[in-house]
């Protein structure tokens, strides 16, 4: 298990990225510290936009925060109109 996956939780999962960056901004403005993350058929890394612009699609992305805000960022997110998926 990496370190990684060892502090953080993974809290919300979509294939949208509008609602990737909605969900981020609600939760860095309730200040919960969070990570964008890009999951590939390769894997799971930090999401990088310029990855966009060359037609280099994720399969989803997802957003962690640190172990100790799982609830509370999971309790944030759930007030969104659209779901985690």
């Amino acid at each position: 298990m990496t370190e990684h996956a060892e502090n953080f939780a993974t809290v919300f999962r979509t294939k949208q990225l509008s609602y990737l960056d909605c969900a981020c901004e609600v939760l860095q403005e309730a200040g919960i510290p969070c990570e964008q993350m890009e999951e590939t058929a390769g894997g799971t890394r930090p999401a990088m936009r310029i990855a966009e612009s060359m037609n280099i699609p994720a399969l989803s992305w997802s957003i962690s925060v640190p172990k100790q805000f799982e609830e509370r960022a999971k309790q944030v997110l759930s007030s969104l109109p659209f779901p985690s998926a």
